[in-house]
This record gives structure tokens, C-alpha cells and sequence, in this order.
């Protein structure tokens, strides 16, 4: 059984380089930052959410996320099994700020061995950098490459559809969908946020929460596939 199979990855990444020097780059820019009236706060924010997700996502990464330069982070991981998290966290921090992501796999060649972001590169960024540039052309807000193209294609299509649906949320509404998706309980959610159960069901109703459940796990579990595709050379399971 190989160390894919036998669920022993995450215990190793920390001690075994990635095979044939293959990694995801996750590259993120933010929307209109320079229109931002406050942007020392949107900096803190930021800086909040990259260190939350570094700390989150330790046995995922490479080389942990950083602000490469002006409003653009990345981030060198070594499985995309949890990506679709660590873009729902950062947006849930920056609401409503907005920002465009990338996620590539492919190989790195230079500055691997520093583990620092804004070191590394290669194809796997210029690729990125290239993917980033198409997609701003677009009205989507992700792009992914992993050489997995009908994977690649229906994992864009639910990442863009929930970014977009959470972006059209207040933020009440956020959290309710929020909350509710940890309790499964609509009096604890009450309770939690200070409304009436009314209050929460009618939210739940209208924001279509179950819509919302379903495609994040559908989500989910594509990032899980690929990433076990990608590690294996198409061979999954």
C-alpha cells in the first residue's frame, strides 16, 4: 500500500520533499484593495487570516502563506485537500472585501529548499501568474490547474458559484448559515447570536443554506480527489 493509501502523508510532509518537486502554488489578489478607505486595516485583516490559516493548515504547506508583493499572498502546499477552507477562511475575514484566487500544480525549480513563498519559484508561478492575469479578464473570481481538466473544471464552477453566493450575504446572514452549519440546531443558533428562532429560520430559508451545505461538501470532496490523483499520477484510490 503506498503512503497515499495508508493515510501516512500528512505525518511526512514536514520530513519528506514532495515527489518529482511537484506542489500546488495557491495565489490570491485582492479586488480593488487601493479603493479600501482604510488600508492599514485591511492589512491587519489580512495578515490576521494568513497567519490563522499558517496556523490552521501546518501539515499542508510547503512554504506557508506570505504577501509576496502590494496586495498579492501565496502559498506553496503540498496537498489541496483542504484549499476550498483556507479560501473560505480568508474570505469570511476579509468580507466584503473581495479577492481573486489560483491554485496550480506543477513543478518548482529554485529557492524549494528556503520554504519561503516569496523565494520559491518556477513553472508552478509563472503559471500561476499567468492563470492570475487571464482570470481578471473574467467575471470568475477562481482558476485551477492541476492537469486534471474535467476535475479542474467542475471544482472552478462550485468554488466561483459559493464565493459568489457568500459575497451576496449580509453579514448577519453569513453567520447564521454559519453557525447553523456547526450547530444543526436553529434554537442554539438563536441563542448564539441573540435572535429569535423566527429570525434564523427565515434566514436559513432565503439564503437556500442547504444549497450551500451540498456544494461545499461536493467541493470538498474534489479537492480531496484531485489531490489524490495529482500525488498518485491519475491513479486514484
Amino acid at each position: 500500500m503506498s503512503i497515499v493509501q495508508s493515510g501516512c502523508l500528512s505525518t511526512l510532509r514536514r520530513t519528506v520533499t514532495p515527489m518529482a518537486e511537484k506542489y500546488y502554488v495557491l495565489m490570491i489578489d485582492i479586488i480593488g484593495s487601493a479603493k479600501v478607505p482604510d488600508r492599514a486595516a485591511l492589512s491587519r485583516t489580512l495578515d490576521s487570516a494568513i497567519s490563522r490559516i499558517n496556523a490552521e493548515y501546518p501539515h499542508d504547506y510547503w512554504a506557508p502563506f506570505e504577501v509576496t508583493k502590494g496586495d498579492e499572498v501565496a502559498g506553496v502546499l503540498v496537498s489541496m485537500a483542504r484549499v476550498y477552507d483556507m479560501i473560505d477562511t480568508l474570505s469570511q475575514a476579509l468580507y466584503p472585501v473581495m479577492f481573486r484566487c489560483v491554485l496550480v500544480f506543477d513543478q518548482l525549480d529554485a529557492g524549494v529548499d528556503t520554504r519561503r513563498s516569496t523565494v520559491i519559484d518556477g513553472p508552478a508561478f509563472h503559471r500561476a501568474d499567468q492563470l492570475m492575469r487571464r482570470l481578471k479578464k473574467t467575471q470568475k473570481t477562481f482558476a485551477l490547474s492541476s492537469g486534471e481538466e474535467e476535475l479542474d473544471a467542475a471544482t472552478e464552477a462550485l468554488v466561483n458559484f459559493l464565493l459568489w453566493r457568500w459575497n451576496n450575504l449580509t453579514e448577519l446572514q453569513r453567520r447564521i448559515v454559519r453557525v447553523y452549519q456547526q450547530e444543526r440546531n436553529q434554537s442554539r443558533v438563536a441563542d448564539i447570536l441573540q435572535r429569535k428562532q423566527q429570525q434564523v429560520q427565515h434566514t436559513l430559508d432565503v439564503c437556500k443554506w442547504q444549497l450551500i451545505d451540498g456544494a461545499e461538501k461536493a467541493v470538498r470532496g474534489l479537492f480531496e480527489i484531485i489531490d489524490r490523483r495529482t500525488r498518485t499520477g491519475g491513479l486514484d484510490g
